[in-house]
């Protein structure tokens, strides 16, 4: 039995490393997700919950970026209620949503498609007439936020997530 691993980005896109797919005649039995060592596997992405730090939005997108990954962008309510119990101990976290290149128009910093919001009552709503481009989670709701206002949690998600199939 030989192990391939993969590097998995979406559905469309596969990776291979390690894998002879030329010369090798193969079936899948299993495959196995995992994610590398502090993040926490949900679905198909791996999250990375900082907590130990205070960064404006540009901050935590960088760390994140320097970490292999971008800021979480969140497609689903199941993610949502993920993401929630992971930082429900923190009152503010950092999500990849802005719109930082067009005034109202929301998009993910990972340039990943909005398909899904999840706004608070009332939002975005640029609160007295502040510049709020970059958006937070607070609990189960989004709310949008100032760029240079501090949040002491962000979650990243890297741009792979590894795989291993066993071949035979």
């Amino acid at each position: 039995q030989a192990m391939c691993k993969i590097l998995y980005k979406n559905f469309l896109n596969i990776i291979a490393k390690h894998c002879d797919f030329f010369n090798m005649s193969f079936f899948f039995p299993f495959l196995d997700k995992y994610c590398d060592e502090g993040y926490t596997l949900f679905e198909d992405s791996c999250y990375l919950f900082e907590s130990d730090f205070y960064k404006s939005w540009h901050e935590a997108k960088q760390y994140c970026i320097s970490h292999g990954g971008n800021l979480a962008s969140v497609h689903n309510q199941q993610t949502v209620g993920f993401l929630a119990g992971m930082v429900w101990s923190t009152s503010d976290v950092w999500t990849g949503l802005n719109d930082l290149e067009i005034s109202n128009y929301f998009t993910w910093s990972s340039s990943d498609i909005v398909r899904f919001t999840y706004w608070d009552s009332g939002e975005p709503n640029n609160h007295n007439g502040f510049n709020e481009d970059c958006v937070e989670m607070l609990q189960q709701v989004w709310v949008a936020a100032m760029l240079n206002y501090i949040c002491n949690t962000f979650l990243c998600f890297p741009k792979l997530l590894f795989f291993f199939i066993w071949l035979l």
